[in-house]
């Protein structure tokens, strides 16, 4: 793990918060709906159902709901940190840095959107510092894997050979950073599901 390039990350990641500010304050209205907050939202997204039964904690529509919004989540973080590690190393970083930068942009839109409907600071940490911690750090981490690729690319065009690919890129290292999302996830999960039964 280079430390160095996980705060290149960080910093990449703040660029697009950056952004994502002057963006909202320039083009958005200040009066966003809960309606038009939640429109890239499916039904079958929401862990909880209209009509709960009389135990909602053993209800198996949500459970099966709770399910599979954390298998989404979970393939949607793992599809992310493919991009930034391996496919990012295979692009010498570039795209390393675009998602990274692309991400914090809809982090700041989305909590630029739910300071807009009232939802307080308090509130918005409340829902998203139990799992974005770790799942923020792991994609970091993964960040920093595929940033490895520029290294890669810059000794392949100075020796004009191809340089060892396990100097620069370590599979094994991926791994910590892969179980971290999934754990992310399920406390996401468990977090919503737990928080709307009571």
């Amino acid at each position: 793990m280079s430390y160095k390039r996980i705060i290149l990350c960080a910093l990449m990641v703040f660029l697009g918060v950056l952004l994502g500010g002057i963006y909202f304050s320039l083009y958005c209205e200040k009066g966003v709906s809960i309606t038009e907050l939640g429109n890239h939202l499916d039904n079958n997204d929401k862990i909880l159902i209209n009509n709960p039964s009389d135990n909602p904690a053993i209800d198996g529509n949500r459970i099966y709901r709770a399910f599979n919004y954390y298998i989404k989540i979970s393939l949607n973080n793992l599809c992310i940190g493919v991009i930034l590690s391996f496919i990012g190393f295979f692009t010498g970083g570039f795209l390393t840095c675009a998602v990274l930068i692309y991400n914090g942009f809809n982090i700041s839109l989305l909590v630029n959107q739910c300071t807009a409907i009232g939802l307080s600071n308090s509130e918005i940490c409340d829902t998203m510092i139990y799992h974005g911690v770790i799942e923020i750090f792991a994609l970091l981490w993964l960040g920093s894997i595929g940033l490895g690729g520029y290294f890669f690319m810059r000794d392949l065009y100075k020796k004009n050979i191809i340089p060892n690919i396990k100097q620069y890129i370590s599979f094994k290292e991926s791994i910590i950073p892969f179980c971290l999302i999934v754990f992310a996830a399920i406390i996401e999960t468990l977090y919503g599901y737990i928080n709307q039964l009571i």
